[in-house]
């Protein structure tokens, strides 16, 4: 007998493993709802810029529609029926809190599989200076243990993501310019002059 054709009992046995990539050098389209396969970096503040701005919204509505109806009662003359409406936007907004966050930790998972790394590095987000890492560090060439590439990003994804920098332009802007023209009343009275 020859070695080739006796199966060896003492071998390890051979299967497929799900959370590792062997496959062929494609692309991928990105799943938002998911913490498997790859996101790039323009992705990353996309996805986080549009939950963000999504969350928000749906805060203002549910937070204006709890006090609209808080107050309605309130008139009322009814005090514990007042305070449900209250309840139930909070509860509502806390809700909406946590979905948010547990996205937001599926999307910096699967920038960590862009950049090769563990699904755990994700945590280095709380990490002042290293969380930068996942904005400037590109993804690897070409497929990785992951999976392949994300597709290319479209026009949504590249104008969603610069909403991120504007915002913060403006931001900027406006701590500036506001206290600043706030006391231009003060200063022009000041100026004045007595005949």
């Amino acid at each position: 007998m020859s070695h080739e054709t006796v199966n060896n009992p003492f071998q390890a046995p051979r299967a497929p493993v799900r959370d590792v990539f062997d496959g062929e050098d494609s692309t991928a389209e990105p799943k938002i709802f998911s913490a498997k396969g790859r996101i790039g970096r323009l992705r990353l503040l996309a996805y986080t810029m549009g939950g963000y701005l999504v969350f928000l919204v749906a805060i203002t509505i549910f937070g204006g529609m709890g006090a609209m109806m808080s107050l309605g009662l309130g008139a009322g003359g009814a005090g514990s029926e007042a305070a449900v409406p209250g309840m139930l936007a909070t509860l509502v907004m806390v809700v909406g809190a946590v979905a948010y966050l547990v996205l937001t930790f599926m999307w910096y998972v699967q920038r960590c599989h862009d950049m090769d790394w563990s699904g755990w590095a994700c945590l280095l987000v709380f990490v002042p200076l290293l969380n930068l890492l996942f904005i400037f560090k590109g993804g690897t060439a070409g497929a990785n243990r992951f999976g392949p590439p994300p597709t290319p990003n479209p026009l949504g994804v590249k104008l969603l993501a610069l909403t991120l920098p504007v915002i913060a332009i403006i931001g900027i802007v406006a701590a500036v310019t506001i206290p600043a023209m706030m006391g231009q009343p003060q200063q022009a009275q000041q100026l004045e002059v007595k005949p």
